[in-house]
């Protein structure tokens, strides 16, 4: 299902047309309508928030149909969060992100995570894969990937390595002049941190679908 049909069944439960939807949410009735259609792909950040509030839904749900539909807090209450489309890559995709600057796979890339925050434009979102990491992160949670901060001891980081190796997720360890990776499961083992490894981003947030 798209972020429009979303719309569209949020709209219907709560039995109003499109043009209040358009009034509710500040936008105009062939935005509203280019949504659920198809016409228009993918709702800008300011106006999934909006509609969000107007249709009383979670705005993770509408723009990837993820975790609970209903809001889960009263975004009324104070000054409104703002909301971040973060590109969701694969793992194979991550060296190529990085060599790119971010820039190869944008027009490409249809799914994306919404996230509360403001976030650097070659910042991205992965799956964590396999079981290295448990109990810390486990396998189908959600990380954002943040390439402009400078990675320290006991950050979580995603690495890759020459250029046929996959890229790896764990914990950095600086000791002295030495830097090694770490994961959170004990049957793995500790990994030096070679010359031909690079760190292309620090983990800076968990999510978690139940």
């Amino acid at each position: 299902m798209s972020s429009g049909q979303r719309i569209k069944e949020a709209r219907e439960d709560l039995r109003i047309s499109q043009p209040e939807l358009a009034k509710r949410a500040r936008v105009t009735k062939s935005a509203v309508s280019q949504w659920e259609n198809g016409s228009t792909k993918e709702l800008k950040a300011d106006h999934l928030l909006a509609v969000a509030k107007a249709l009383n839904v979670s705005p993770d749900w509408l723009a990837t149909g993820r975790g609970p539909k209903q809001r889960t807090q009263d975004i009324d209450q104070g000054s409104e969060p703002k909301v971040s489309l973060i590109p969701l890559l694969t793992w194979a995709q991550v060296r190529d992100w990085h060599e790119t600057a971010g820039a190869s796979h944008t027009s490409g890339i249809m799914d994306r995570v919404a996230v509360v925050g403001t976030f650097g434009p070659r910042t991205f979102a992965l799956h964590v894969c396999g079981d290295s990491m448990e109990p810390a992160f486990f396998e189908g949670d959600t990380i954002i990937v943040d390439p402009d901060r400078e990675p320290k001891g006991r950050d979580y980081v995603i690495v890759i390595g020459k250029p046929t190796s996959e890229p790896t997720f764990k914990q950095l360890l600086v000791e002295v002049d030495e830097r090694y990776l770490k994961p959170a499961n004990r049957r793995y083992h500790i990994l030096p941190v070679t010359a031909d490894m690079v760190i292309v981003g620090v983990v800076v947030m968990k999510m978690r679908v139940y």
